[in-house]
């Protein structure tokens, strides 16, 4: 049964993205008579089959929930209710059922969220052990493009995601362990090499100091300032590839294989450090870990095409 839901996940999504167009109509004719009915003298429900849709969806919802087992990314309608479920003198049906298409909107909503996430990461059609590297460094450059709010509970997703794949299969995670935050971001082998160069015709000396200004703030946790002097690099050696940007270098510099790290520091680690540059303060924030900007391999290979460009 849970195989055949998971199946139809695009299916699911689809019904409660209807029935969220159907509780917004319904919320708005139950606000309409709100203000027009006296307190207290609404004994009808206008809810009609909404309680029974909802029902059936949500159990749908759980048992998906419980088949991937990525913990606190969803919550059963009954807990939703039960926060909006107010207790007060006057209540009446209407105030209820007001109370009622609220929790229902939010149960929707997260529901759809959690379902399209799912359908990002092809987990309607593989399971978690198959999920690779590959898809999960591209929804996190998908995730971090953008403040929007499904985007914002979806990264969230993302990172318990990865943390259950690293619990379960640790030998081939390497890339997403919280790798210990004592190690260099940047080899010191790669930093005098460097410091080695000599007869070109670039002054390197700003290269090198954010490079190991960039070690300094990794091994103090200091992660926002990380990701901003990975954005430096990125910013600063593009001459002597003789391009303008790093977009450009990333799209028409090196091999295949080369052009993967390239475009994979531009898009993820660009789009991470912009985040944490001009993200507004919000309500609730969450401080980044070391998993969350770790490029070290990527930008080794770069620093390693500038060494052997140069030498």
């Amino acid at each position: 049964m849970t195989d055949t839901l998971i199946q139809l996940i695009p299916d699911i999504k689809l019904e409660i993205q209807q029935l969220r167009l159907n509780l917004d109509s319904l919320c708005d004719e139950l606000k309409r008579l709100n203000l027009i009915t006296p307190t207290r003298t609404v004994s009808v429900s206008r809810l009609d089959d909404f309680p029974k849709k909802i029902k059936i969806l949500n159990r749908k919802m759980r048992l998906i929930y419980n088949s991937f087992e990525i913990p606190n990314t969803w919550r059963d309608f009954s807990e939703i209710l039960a926060i909006h479920d107010k207790q007060y003198s006057g209540k009446d049906v209407l105030d209820a059922d007001i109370e009622y298409v609220s929790a229902a909107k939010h149960w929707a909503k997260i529901s759809e969220y959690f379902l399209d996430f799912l359908i990002d990461a092809n987990l309607n059609c593989i399971g978690i052990e198959a999920v690779t590297n590959v898809s999960l460094r591209n929804l996190e450059s998908k995730y971090t493009s953008s403040d929007d709010e499904s985007y914002e509970y979806k990264f969230q997703v993302l990172e318990k995601l990865k943390k259950i794949i690293s619990s379960k299969m640790p030998s081939q995670t390497s890339h997403m362990n919280d790798l210990p935050t004592n190690s260099n971001f940047v080899s010191s082998k790669r930093i005098e090499e460097l410091k080695g160069l000599e007869g070109i015709n670039y002054d390197l000396c700003k290269l090198i100091r954010l490079c190991e200004e960039l070690n300094i703030a990794y091994n103090n946790e200091a992660y926002f300032s990380t990701a901003m002097l990975v954005r430096s690099i990125l910013d600063h050696v593009p001459p002597i590839f003789q391009l303008n940007t790093f977009s450009e270098v990333s799209s028409q510099y090196g091999s295949k294989s080369l052009k993967k790290s390239l475009q994979y520091l531009q898009n993820s680690s660009r789009n991470i450090s912009d985040s944490f540059l001009h993200q507004p303060i919000r309500r609730n924030e969450s401080l980044p870990k070391n998993t969350q900007v770790e490029f070290r391999s990527d930008l080794d290979v770069l620093l390693g095409e500038i060494f052997r460009i140069l030498k």
